[in-house]
């Protein structure tokens, strides 16, 4: 009873003590707003890729935090939204896409113009003309060969490849690839075939990578492109990825890989099936979203396969 009667008499003395103590000087709450400022969450940019010549939009654009994980892909309308943590709001942002000087801003500037509205982000097109491949028939022959997993779709076993409920649309979506042993370097890199035996009932739209191998494992990006396939809905049979136009040489051997990167309206009916094989010869590696490990694919390989054109 005697702590009661204490804590009525010492409320109103608090009270008139705060009222008469300006803000500036006021220690008991310059604590609690710092607290406040510090778990300040992050921030939000949304904004559209334009082409800053014709004004229209620039589709499958990649829009990424350097330093960080952070990333998206604008959508056929050029619109993206990017999420900021706290602790990034000094990082650079990089937007690129195919037939467009790359760009960097700094975020404090996006976050300023996001406040006022939607971001409009101008990239400019250049021309970069593919370098010429010369083939003299009479010093140097040239030969094509398929590497990889060539079997039918009308097998026993499928493996299905689906987005996985952690994608987000800032983070790198699921991937599955082959590696590819090569003996007659240096050869260029034609085009990359993916067998399917089923698909969902929405488009599913896909990103093509290229790694550099270290110990068997894919350990470093070799592409820059942002090469994109597009799967209509409930297609099967043989796809073909045409990488002639990129005049990719390698040197070693390599990985190549698929990256699920866009979802329908409804996850659930977004799968791709391709057809696979129990212990067989080719390793197939996995690795879903949020920068997690790649993992091999225990006994079981799919239809993926490269054709490769090299000297004789």
């Amino acid at each position: 009873m005697i702590k009661f009667y204490f804590l009525l008499f010492l409320f109103p003395v608090l009270t008139n003590y705060l009222r008469a103590v300006p803000l500036s000087t006021n220690y008991f709450f310059r604590p609690v707003i710092m607290q406040i400022i510090t778990q300040n969450p992050g921030e939000t940019i949304s904004g559209k890729i334009l082409d800053a010549k014709t004004g229209m939009p620039v589709p499958y654009a990649s829009i990424q935090l350097l330093a960080t994980n952070t990333r998206t892909i604008s959508d056929t309308a050029g619109q993206f939204i990017l999420l900021l943590k706290a602790e990034h709001q000094r990082n650079l942002v990089q937007i690129s896409a195919i037939g467009y000087k790359t760009k960097a801003i700094e975020t404090a500037k996006l976050l300023a113009t996001s406040s006022k509205g939607k971001v409009m982000i101008n990239l400019m097109p250049v021309s970069a003309p593919l370098n010429e491949v010369q083939i003299k028939a009479k010093s140097q022959k040239f030969a094509l060969k398929k590497v990889g997993s060539q079997i039918d779709k009308f097998t026993s076993f499928h493996h299905v490849f689906k987005s996985y409920a952690e994608k987000d649309d800032t983070t790198e979506g699921p991937e599955i690839g082959i590696p590819i042993y090569f003996k007659k370097y240096p050869a260029y890199l034609q085009n990359l075939n993916f067998c399917l035996t089923g698909s969902g009932a929405e488009e599913t739209i896909l990103s093509f990578k290229l790694y550099h191998l270290k110990n068997n494992l894919p350990v470093k990006r070799l592409n820059s492109q942002n090469i994109i396939l597009r799967i209509p809905p409930q297609h099967t049979g043989w796809i073909e990825i045409d990488l002639k136009p990129y005049n990719i040489l390698l040197q070693q051997d390599f990985m190549v890989a698929l990256e699920w990167i866009k979802d329908g309206e409804q996850k659930e009916k977004a799968w791709l099936a391709s057809p696979a094989l129990v212990k067989p010869k080719e390793p197939v590696y996995y690795k879903r979203a949020n920068q997690a490990h790649w993992r091999k694919l225990e006994s079981t390989t799919v239809g993926m396969y490269v054709t490769l054109l090299y000297s004789k």
